[in-house]
């Protein structure tokens, strides 16, 4: 008789084993089961189905297998479904609908597949649902969320859902996190994302989501998180952007997108990541980004960029990562990017940047990666200064105008792995050691003044 008032059964963050007993059925006036965070594994009893009063079900974490039981779809006082995390297979039926009083439904990191039914857009207290990491196909129903008041949270990431988006996603301006990345959605970005000022993340990369993006977005005060990147999209990016003042990531790589880049993208202060590279951008680069002090990732790479590099980036102090290789830069490297004392790669290859390497850039110690100056049309000497970049693992200034030794202090740069002098006017004695005596003659080959004991050259 205790046990069948038990209200409240919390088993979670233990260590235990084995199958749940048939038993857990008697327990019809249990409210709250929390088991997550277990070893239990086996199938979930259908006798979870008796406990027609359970508002709150946890089963996350554990190796519970076979589909969800039928007749977990009865219990109508549901309002917490948590099964992430488990090896759970089959579908979810139209039986779902049934659930009239749920608002949060996790099962993701299982083996589900099939389609989602339409019912899902039928639950009218819903906020947080979450598949992502499934098997599952299909397109998403046409009204999941305008019949969804409440929905906050929807994680639809790695499966494989196609269709278009559903075009009410924040009809009602509650949305905070859409994840529907890693799928092969088409279509537009969906209208009602416009002016959904709710929303703090928006993750919309790799899918083929095609469409014209230049008025898709408004002013966003609490969007932190914007990836659109891998796509098919077309158009410009508004100067409203730089309204958007809370984004600290903002990727929309590998597109089509074209015009300018903004110059109110300088306003956007906690900004730490901007990735556009691979688009079809033209014009300057604006110098208010150089006001971005939290920017650590910054890859304009592969566009039709033009114009000078901007002094101004070299106040980026928090700067890890620069590419704006493959694009049409012209003038000379800046010297004030020496001043970007956390740089770990820069790689500048692949423009018409001209005149001297900056003897400044050897006092970046920090630099590990890469420092890529290659296919442009530098010339003088290598400076001895870039000796002392003891920690950079790649090196690669070919293709260019210099001329010149290549200093014997370059022995001393003991981490690399990689370099890569060829097609330039060096001459004289190739330093000896570590990378330069081990390299094949390919990394010095089109410097007819080179010498030195390296297998190959002539």
């Amino acid at each position: 008789s205790n046990r069948i008032r038990l209200i409240s059964l919390q088993l979670q963050n233990n260590k235990f084993t084995g199958r749940i007993p048939t038993q857990i059925g008697l327990l019809k006036k249990i409210n709250i089961l929390f088991m997550r965070n277990n070893l239990f594994s086996g199938p979930i009893p259908v006798e979870i189905g008796n406990l027609k009063e359970m508002t709150k079900l946890d089963l996350s974490l554990n190796g519970f297998s076979g589909p969800i039981p039928s007749t977990l779809w009865n219990l109508t006082n549901i309002r917490v479904v948590n099964l992430y995390f488990n090896e759970l297979s089959g579908t979810i039926p139209m039986d779902i609908g049934n659930l009239t009083s749920l608002e949060t439904f996790d099962v993701d990191n299982n083996k589900l597949y099939g389609e989602l039914p339409e019912t899902v857009a039928q639950l009218p207290a819903l906020s947080h649902f979450s598949v992502f990491t499934n098997n599952f196909t299909g397109s998403i129903p046409r009204e999941f969320g305008k019949n969804n008041p409440s929905l906050t949270h929807v994680y639809l990431s790695h499966n494989s859902f196609s269709g278009e988006l559903p075009p009410d996603l924040c009809s009602d301006g509650k949305l905070v996190i859409l994840a529907v990345n890693n799928n092969s959605f088409s279509g537009p970005v969906p209208k009602s994302l416009r002016n959904c000022s709710s929303l703090t993340r928006l993750q919309l990369h790799d899918n083929q989501l095609t469409g014209d993006i230049t008025d898709s977005f408004g002013v966003l005060p609490n969007l932190d998180f914007i990836s659109l990147s891998r796509n098919w999209l077309v158009g410009e990016l508004s100067p409203e952007w730089g309204e958007c003042i809370s984004l600290t990531r903002m990727d929309m790589g590998s597109n089509n997108l074209s015009g300018k880049i903004p110059s109110e993208l300088g306003k956007l202060s906690q900004l730490g990541y901007l990735s556009l590279h691979s688009n079809d951008f033209t014009g300057n680069i604006p110098p208010e980004i150089g006001n971005l002090g939290l920017l650590f990732m910054f890859n304009l790479s592969s566009n039709h960029l033009s114009g000078e590099i901007p002094k101004s980036y070299g106040r980026l102090a928090q700067l890890n990562f620069l590419d704006l290789s493959n694009n049409n830069f012209s003038g000379s490297i800046p010297r004030e990017l020496s001043d970007c004392k956390n740089l770990l790669s820069m790689n500048l290859s692949h423009n018409n940047l001209s005149g001297e390497i900056p003897y400044e850039l050897g006092n970046l110690f920090s630099l590990q990666i890469l420092l890529d100056l290659s296919s442009n049309s530098l010339s003088g000497d290598l400076p001895q200064n870039l000796g002392k970049l003891a920690s950079l693992e790649i090196l690669n200034v070919s293709h260019n105008h210099l001329s010149g030794p290549i200093p014997q202090s370059f022995s001393s740069m003991i981490s690399l792995q990689s370099i890569d002098f060829s097609h330039n006017n060096l001459s004289g004695l190739i330093p000896t050691g570590g990378i330069f005596q081990t390299a094949t003659a390919e990394a010095y080959v089109g410097n007819s003044g080179l010498c030195g004991e390296v297998k190959g050259l002539t």
